[in-house]
């Protein structure tokens, strides 16, 4: 993850998709599909497609974290950093 935003953050939205992509692949077979790392771990993704343009996968992705997030009583506030960072991005909030 930290590798990820590092890639966000300078700019280099195709690498750190991959990045965020490889560690979703990683996390499905472990993790409840509502869990929220997984959700977070989406987040990440759609704010890096979006960033790159791909705001359709992006919104999906989003759609998808936001619906996981929804099945918990309570989920922290650094979770939910990608997905409010995104949902700004695209113009939700």
């Amino acid at each position: 993850n930290l590798n990820g935003t590092l890639k966000l953050k300078r700019g280099d939205t195709t690498a750190a998709a991959n990045h965020f992509q490889r560690g979703i692949d990683m996390l499905v077979p472990r993790l409840h599909p509502a869990s929220p790392v997984l959700a977070s771990a989406r987040a990440d993704l759609a704010l890096a497609l979006a960033g790159s343009g791909d705001h359709r996968r992006a919104r999906e992705l989003a759609e998808q974290a936001r619906a996981a997030f929804a099945q918990h009583h309570a989920v922290g506030p650094h979770l939910r950093k990608s997905l409010i960072a995104v949902d700004k991005l695209l113009g939700r909030t």
